[in-house]
């Protein structure tokens, strides 16, 4: 298998979760960000696996740190904001948002979310 197809890895992982191998699932989408770290797929599926997993109350205190893995990314400020906004952490979610829209200031998720925030 080619070391530079993301995708490929994202899509493993996918398989994975899908079959509740979270850990094996984990592995690919970080395979895939060490491949592409603009990579908001991986980004994406990797929050929702963590998501899946803290419903089924696994610990998850990872997810920071790998969403902190690229920090100057689009792709990792929001899906680390949207974590923040499940984890009711708003004044950080606040924080991830304007990162987004300090990259790109046309970023119509991160100004959706912040409204959202706000309006709560």
């Amino acid at each position: 298998m080619s070391q530079t197809n993301e995708w490929i890895y994202a899509g493993l992982g996918v398989i994975y979760s899908k079959e509740k191998k979270y850990q094996g699932a984990a592995g690919e989408f970080l395979k895939a960000l060490e491949i592409n770290p603009s990579y908001d797929v991986a980004y994406r599926q990797l929050r929702t696996l963590l998501a899946m997993q803290r419903k089924m109350g696994e610990p998850i205190n990872q997810s920071e740190t790998v969403f902190k893995m690229n920090p100057a990314t689009e792709a990792s400020c929001f899906e680390l904001g949207l974590t923040y906004v499940q984890e009711r952490k708003y004044d950080e979610s606040v924080s991830e948002f304007q990162k987004v829209l300090e990259i790109n200031p046309s970023h119509g998720g991160a100004f959706h979310q912040l409204g959202r925030i706000y309006k709560t």
